[in-house]
């Protein structure tokens, strides 16, 4: 009589190592995929990281820009505002002071290649009573307020007609404000803008003229008006000056 043989309980050697080589299998491949997504994060953060950086030094400039005030020249019926716009830079007036002792102040930005890549380069002057031409501003020295490895680009929006926007990359009309400006920073490698900010102007807001002491009246289309009490400004740089004063 032939005993049968008795069952076997539990794993022989050669199952259990092919199971502790599946599970060691199992065990690489989520630790590569757990590896893949944290650099994938790290990649995320460090790209989020550097647009943030990009964006600071450009909503900077682009809070600044919104500031302008409608400023003209002094000079007899001047219809020309003190703003000039260029792709690579621009000069506005801005107001500066506390109320009842503010003042005129022209800024000008203007974007310079080097070796090393592009400056934003920032100038400004005072605007005094009676200026009538770019000669009457005294900038100070120029002051690199960023760089980077991509251009500083300005653009200029006409005012929408028809619901549709108009965008211009130089400003020409001295009798006029854009509605908003662009300021972007360009890949001239790529042709493409990596980031851009949207600033508004309050062209609707005109609240006073550069005048002179002896006059008292602003020289704005539609008749004489009084000037405001602290002597503010309407001014644009002359058409037959392409440059806006920027630093050089």
């Amino acid at each position: 009589m032939t005993g049968r043989r008795p069952s076997r309980a539990g794993y022989v050697l050669v199952e259990a190592l092919a199971t502790l080589t599946l599970s060691a299998l199992v065990i690489a491949a989520l630790a590569s995929l757990v590896a893949l997504q944290l650099r994938s994060a790290d990649r995320a953060s460090a790209l989020l990281d550097a647009h943030e950086h990009q964006l600071r030094p450009l909503d900077a400039v682009a809070r600044e820009i919104a500031g302008a005030v409608r400023a003209r020249w002094a000079a007899d019926n001047s219809q020309t505002f003190i703003f000039n716009g260029l792709a690579d830079r621009i000069l506005f007036v801005e107001r500066v002071g506390s109320p009842g002792r503010s003042e005129l102040r022209a800024v000008a930005f203007q974007n310079e290649a080097t070796d090393a890549g592009n400056r934003l380069l920032r100038a400004e002057a005072r605007v005094p009573p009676g200026a009538m031409t770019l000669d009457d501003l005294h900038f100070s020295p120029s002051v690199a307020v960023d760089t980077s490895p991509y251009q500083y680009r300005f653009s200029f929006v006409l005012p929408a007609t028809a619901g549709q926007e108009t965008v211009n990359p130089t400003w020409t009309d001295a009798g006029k404000l854009p509605q908003a400006i662009y300021v972007s920073l360009y890949n001239p490698g790529r042709r493409v803008a990596v980031a851009m900010i949207r600033a508004p102007l309050p062209i609707e807001a005109e609240p006073a003229c550069v005048v002179r002491k002896d006059k008292g009246f602003c020289s704005l289309e539609g008749g004489d008006k009084p000037a405001s009490p602290d002597g503010g400004q309407d001014t644009t740089a002359p058409a037959d000056n392409p440059s806006p004063g920027a630093p050089r």
